[in-house]
This record gives C-alpha cells, structure tokens and sequence, in this order.
C-alpha cells in the first residue's frame, strides 16, 4: 500500500476516532465529578478535527493538476475509495513527491500507527458505545495519549512541509525529467529504425511514417532505463506497393511497436522437496499434489545445509518454507513469457507477415506480428513487439505542405489544431533529431496526417515520414548547407521555426515572399526563408505572444550562439536540450493547453 492510500486510510479513520470521543465527551458531562475533565476532551478533539483538515489539504494539494477538479471532490468525500488505489495517481504522485516519496510514505505509516494505538487505548466499540467505567479510565489516564498526539501533529507538519517544497519544484524536475526521457527516446528511435530495417529488407520499396506524440512519462530519480522503455510504446504506418501490372497501387497498414521486458535477472530456485502438494500451483502434476508427506519432527546430523534445515523444521517453520516456494512457483507463470520472448534469435519478416494478417477475415482488434529485433550491440540485443492495429482499409495519407499550398482546400487547419500541431512537431523534434527519422533541416513535406472518411483529419496521429529508403546506410546530408554556415544558425532549429511560422500563417513562405524575393541566397534554401520569415514575424506576434517568443527564439535566439555549438553536440547537449524544452516547447504546450479550455 503507497503513502497515498495509507492517507485515505488515515482520514477515513480520524472522524470514527473522534466519534468516539464524543461519546465519551458526553458520558464524562453527565458525570459530576468528572465535569472539569469535559475541556481536555474537547482540546483532544478538536485538536484531532485539526490534524484531519490539513492532512485533507496535503492530500488535495498532492492532486491538484494530476486529476479533475470534480474527482477531487468524490475522493476527499470517500477517503480509502477504489480512487485513492489507481495505479496512474499513485505513479504521477510519486513524480510529484520525486525522492521524499519514501519519506512520505514512512512518515505517514507513523501516523497511521498513532491512530491506530489511540483507536486501542480509546476501546472503542463497533456501534460506538462505550460504558461509564469505560469514560472514568480514559478521564483517569488522559495523559496517555499526549504522545500520540505529539506524533501525529508532527507527521501531519511534516507532511505539509514536504508536500509544499516539491509542488514548489515540480516544475523544474519536469522539465530534468522530459530531457532524460528526450535522450531515451532518442536511444529507442535509432535502435526502432535498425530493427525495421532488418524486418523489411525484402526489396518491395516499403515507405516508413512514425507517429508524433506528445510522450510523457514521470520519471524520478530512482527510476532505470528499462523501466521507462517499457513503457513506451511507437505507431508507425508502413505502404505497401502493389504487384498489379497494370496499375500499381500504394497501400498502407498501421503497427503498434513496444519494447519486450527483459528475461529475469536469475534462474528461479528449484522448489523443496518437503513442499505441501496442498499449496502447489496448477502447473505441477495431480499425482504429485495426491502425495501426502507426514508431518512430523526428525532429527539428523547435519552433513550439509540442507539436512540441517531439514533436521530443524518445525510446523511454524514448514509453513514458511511452503510459502516462499510457493511465491517462487508463482512468478514461474508471470515470468514465463519474457524467457520466452529472450530465446527469440531471429526477427520476422514484417512485410509477409503484415499481408498475413490484412487477408484474414476473421482478424478483430489488434494482432500480433511477431517480434523484430535490433542486433546492433555485439552482446545483447532488443526486441519488439509488433502489432497490426485494426484501421480502415481505405486510408490515404495527406501531407501538410499541400495543406500549406491550399491545393486541399476541404481541410483548413482550425487554430486549436494549428497550436496542437507546433507543440507536439517541436517536442518530435526534440525526441528523434540526430536519427534517422529526422532530415537536418525540416520542412512541411517531411510531415503527413492519415486521411479516413470518419471526420476531420487533424484528429488523427500525424507521421514524420522517413527521409531514406530502409536500404540505405549513408546518412543524407544537409542541401541547404552553405546557407546554414553563412547565417551561423543551428539548422534544425532553424528549420523548425520557420515551420512553425507557415503552420500559424497557414501558408508556405514561398507564397508569403514579396515581389521577387530575396536575392542574397539561392530560392527554396534555409537562407531564403529566413529573409522571408523577418519579413512576416509582425503577422505572427498577432496571433499569440507565447507562439512569436518561441519563433523567434528558434530562429535569432542564444540557441544559436558559439557557445552552445563550442561542444560540437548541438541539441544532443542536455543544457542546449534543456534550454529548448522550457524556452519553445513549453511555450507552444501552455498555448495549446489555454486554446484548449478556450474552445471546450
């Protein structure tokens, strides 16, 4: 049980506590001699209706942000509910607290337990009765529960206080957390592309999308790799060239990718053969659970470890010994899969498979594909697993320069969707640059949205689609970069602000220069746009302050400064990274996040 639910459990147990006190309460009033006692019950109540409100208040500033504002409200009603117990809000508290969560946690166990001794003292009773002589031992022994008090107002302090210094730097931790997840991402998208090489090396000119998301995942301290990569899982479409003579078509197939969980860190131990057949899971033969072994007491010398645990078992500790293998054989069926999943050597062929799964009529929801695997590393390798998500048949895609262009004049970007789209292409951009999904310099024609007859397009993933054929191995280099050297500019950032100036005007640059254009660079190069991007930055300040302050950071910011570019790493320097997130993305998030409540 986490200190989150430990704390639900805490408020429901104060109120039935106080209850109780003001039962003895009234009985000690009816009673003459025991009247000058009456106030020191109250104190203790009072004092305890005190603890409850500011422990409600920890609880309510832990899930502020983290859940609606009306589950809040039936959370604090039902405290100890199904609520208090969801996985999410225990990970995303946990992020919250970042390393005082096990603090936390014991600190709010002592309470707990300062409750439950002065439930104890107190004797209370299911229906809240208590006898007189009951009230005149409580009056006679008040001092007994100063200590308890003592401990919990000092816990509940102490919860406040570290509950008010980690909300204070959450916000800096989340942007420490999203660049760590930033260079795992980074990692996975390299050894993704590798394994998808290696499944679709069949020569039927496969072209490659990977979805853009805005992937959060909180992350502390404490957390490993592994941990995180688990958790993530990748959408790509991947086209299919028809083999039609006569006129070949292009088709597409959606798969689901997510890495598989490691094999167990050792072998299981083998189980005892003084095992209880009676506690045996399932997985072991019914000849063997029908063997009754005698419980009794030996004695024998002890020639090895072995036969001088058997020599010592009692009844106690048989029970133990049952217990934990037991556990042992447990984990058998939960760990049965991943050693399975490590044996696997060979990768899939994903185009058969693929057509495999298409053709089968009875295919409902998503099926799985298979494994592909990334062989990259000499010693260990990664694997995936690969699942067809069921999509219509007849989807298309649609990229967003022809959008730009308005030669697809029936889907105009609507504004939320305008800033939706500049957050999550700038967080992308921040996730898979120096990969092989990202070109050195982005433009509209490198991003495609999936086109269905079911509503508008915008609301569906968005792809970043790949700059090389699968087969290639030689990075392409960069068209624009005499350009780039002459502005002394980054060219990924460069390129992503003015993309996200044609995506807020809604038009190309190349329709938003004036007369000829500018001469000083060759037409269509990075040094081009930009002449043109200066000209129109007094458009887009307009539409939103946060939107040009991220433009033009990307643009004419530090970002670009010899000081940043001194390493040679560019945005794979955490610093630069960092800088990044909080300077444009973040900017372009909380413009979105406002549009968002703005046209609910």
């Amino acid at each position: 049980m986490s200190g989150f639910e430990v704390a639900g459990v805490v408020l429901g147990s104060i109120p039935l506590l106080i209850s109780t006190l003001e039962h003895y309460s009234d009985g000690v009033s009816a009673l003459q001699r025991w009247r000058r006692y009456e106030r020191e019950l109250r104190c203790l109540i009072r004092n305890l209706q005190t603890e409850r409100v500011k422990l409600t208040n920890v609880c309510e500033k832990l899930l502020v942000g983290l859940v609606p504002s009306s589950k809040i409200e039936s959370m604090i009603k039902n405290p100890g509910g199904a609520e208090w117990r969801t996985e999410d809000i225990r990970q995303r508290i946990k992020a919250r607290l970042w390393e005082a969560c096990d603090v936390f946690d014991d600190i709010i166990q002592d309470v707990k337990l300062a409750i439950d001794e002065m439930e104890k003292r107190l004797g209370s009773q299911n229906d809240g009765k208590v006898s007189e002589l009951r009230r005149g031992i409580f009056t006679l022994r008040r001092s007994r529960y100063d200590d308890l008090l003592t401990i919990i107002k000092d816990g509940v302090a102490n919860l406040e206080n570290l509950t008010d210094r980690n909300i204070e730097l959450e916000p800096s931790r989340r942007i420490r957390s999203q660049v760590k997840l930033f260079r795992i991402l980074r990692g996975l998208a390299n050894s993704l592309y590798r394994a998808l090489q290696s499944s679709l090396a069949c020569g039927c000119k496969h072209d490659l999308g990977i979805k853009l998301e805005r992937r959060t995942v909180d992350i502390t301290p404490i957390d490993e790799d592994e941990r995180i990569i688990c958790e993530l899982a990748f959408q790509f479409v991947v086209s299919s060239l028809s083999r039609s003579e006569i006129l070949p078509t292009r088709t597409w197939q959606k798969v689901l990718v997510k890495a598989t969980p490691p094999p167990p860190p050792s072998p299981l131990p083998s189980p005892s053969p003084r095992c209880d057949p009676q506690q045996l899971p399932p997985l072991y033969p019914a000849r063997i659970q029908q063997r009754r072994p005698r419980t009794r007491k030996t004695v024998s010398f002890g020639f090895s470890q072995l036969s001088t645990m058997a020599s010592t078992t009692t009844t106690l500790g048989q029970t133990a010994t049952h217990t934990s293998v037991a556990r042992a054989i447990h984990s058998l069926n939960s760990t049965m899969e991943s050693i399975v999943l490590s044996n696997i050597t060979t990768t899939i062929n994903l185009c058969e498979n693929l057509q495999k799964v298409q053709q089968c009529p009875t295919a409902q929801g998503d099926a799985s594909c298979g494994i592909i695997i990334d062989q990259h590393l000499s010693k260990t390798c990664r694997k995936y697993n690969v699942y067809h998500v069921l999509q219509p048949t007849d989807f298309s895609l649609l990229s967003l320069h022809r959008i730009l262009e308005h030669k697809d004049k029936d889907n105009p970007i609507p504004y939320p969707d305008q800033l939706h789209l500049a957050a999550v292409i700038s967080s992308n951009l921040l996730q898979f640059h120096s990969t092989p999904w990202v070109p050195e310099a982005l433009d509209s024609h490198q991003i495609f949205f999936i086109v269905t007859d079911d509503g508008p397009i915008y609301s569906h993933p968005f792809f970043l689609k790949l700059k090389e054929p699968l087969n290639s191995t030689q990075p392409s280099s960069t068209a624009d970069g005499s350009a780039t050297c002459v502005l002394d500019r980054d060219p990924k950032l460069l390129s992503l602000g003015l993309l996200l100036i044609e995506l807020i005007l809604g038009q190309t640059l190349d329709s938003l220069k004036t007369g000829t254009g500018p001469g000083i660079f060759p037409e269509g190069s990075l040094g081009w746009k930009y002449v043109i991007a200066q000209s129109v930055l007094p458009r887009v300040k307009t539409k939103s302050l946060n939107y040009y302050t991220a433009v033009v950071r990307c643009i004419d910011g530090d970002f670009h400064s010899r000081r940043a570019a001194a390493d040679g790493t560019g945005l794979d320097s955490e610093s630069l990274c960092e800088e990044v997130y909080s300077g444009v993305v973040a900017l372009l998030e909380k413009d979105y996040e406002n549009s968002s409540k703005m046209f609910a």
